[in-house]
């Protein structure tokens, strides 16, 4: 199975685009990397390859989060 995500900067700036990575979530051991990714910062565009079909998060360190408020509520990301 193949995933590809795309990034906007409005969620991470590209200086720190490089910083994300793909990962799985496995009832046995939590969260990990995905061990097939390839990554296209030009594009903003993380692709993996898997196996089987499991849940995948885009992830990163906590200080390249992007702050912003929307129209309604303060949002973290």
């Amino acid at each position: 199975m193949d995933i590809e995500v795309y990034v906007p900067d409005t969620l991470c700036a590209p200086a720190h685009f490089g910083m994300l990575g793909l990962y799985v979530c496995d009832a046995f051991t939590g969260w990990a990397p995905l061990q097939v990714q390839q990554m296209d910062p030009e594009a903003r565009v993380l692709v993996g390859h898997d196996t089987v079909a499991r849940t995948y998060a885009v992830l990163g360190p906590a200080q390249v989060r992007i702050h912003y408020r929307n129209a309604t509520a303060q949002c973290e990301i």
